[in-house]
């Protein structure tokens, strides 16, 4: 059984997870440009470059086919997704650890967004959970430290995707450490 926080919670992802939903249904450009286009890697080297052009314009046609059917597919999905982010499922259980970490466990279901908006969505939780937060104690500022400090180590300046998810997970790690458990701060 969820407590009232942790059901405001839920209601701010399924509202955050609603968002993602209608963004992706406009955005039309992805049948042109699908996901899979945007993590190709391209050569520096000229001939290469110039090969992977070509093979790229002799394949545009399957792209656009590709990414007309990821299209329908979402079109197909969105009516029961949206619908899904109304309501709270029958298995969702409060969480065990009452921190931050507990509940991003509990709702992992739910929490399938792009990085931003997740950051956006835990940081929404805070002021529901442990009421006013200090100043820099949110998972956005949580994850920049954490971003120097990669940055620092590996002394470099891309930034892979799944190494921005393990820096989100370290920062709300260390939030969660930091914040403590949401029922003593409450009281």
């Amino acid at each position: 059984m969820l407590t009232p926080k942790e059901f405001q919670c839920y209601k701010i992802a399924q509202v955050y997870r609603r968002k993602v939903i209608l963004l992706d249904l406009i955005s039309i450009h992805r049948i042109f440009w699908p996901g899979v286009v945007s993590r190709i890697s391209w050569s520096t080297q000229s001939w290469r470059l110039l090969l992977q052009g070509l093979i790229f314009l002799l394949l545009w046609p399957g792209i656009i086919l590709w990414g007309l059917a990821e299209y329908l597919l979402l079109l197909l999905k969105s009516p029961g997704m949206l619908l899904s982010t109304y309501r709270a499922p029958e298995g969702v259980r409060s969480p065990g650890e009452k921190s931050l970490v507990g509940m991003h466990n509990a709702f992992q279901d739910i929490l399938e967004m792009p990085n931003s908006v997740y950051i956006r969505c835990v940081d929404s939780w805070l002021p529901v959970l442990f009421g006013s937060v200090q100043p820099g104690k949110t998972l956005r500022e949580y994850v920049a430290i954490e971003r120097l400090k990669q940055q620092k180590v590996y002394d470099s300046q891309f930034e892979l995707a799944g190494q921005l998810r393990c820096e989100i997970a370290v920062a709300r790690e260390n939030l969660s450490r930091d914040l403590g458990h949401y029922l003593v701060k409450s009281s």
